[in-house]
């Protein structure tokens, strides 16, 4: 048989075994919530890298209408001042207020 200050001692151990291995779990469940909230922001990170190169490519895209717009319009104007039979003027015409109208149209959708 055992005496009573083994068995303290043995139950004590016991209990400090008990406490560490809580001590552990508690610590690995920390870890793993951690582990997955950094999932999540870099999650997040790429979804943002992935917008702001969308809305770039977006924005070069307009940048590029918005040029071909300008430079129509300038041969347009070309053609204005060196044509000279009324139809030609009327149609040029035409075609730059319709790239007016699809411009305020475009404005208006934002």
């Amino acid at each position: 048989m055992i005496s009573q200050t083994e068995a303290v001692c043995m139950v004590m151990s016991m209990i400090i075994l008990i406490l560490a291995d809580i001590l552990v779990l508690f610590v690995n469940i920390k870890v793993n919530e951690r582990n997955a909230e950094n999932a999540m922001i870099k999650i997040q990170l790429e979804k943002e890298r992935a917008d702001a190169r969308y809305y770039k490519l977006e924005y070069e895209k307009n940048e590029s209408l918005e040029i071909l717009r300008h430079d129509m319009n300038n041969h347009l104007n070309t053609m204005l001042d060196i044509g000279s039979d009324n139809e030609l003027k009327k149609y040029i015409i035409d075609i730059m207020n319709q790239y007016k109208n699809a411009k305020a149209d475009k404005l208006l959708q934002q």
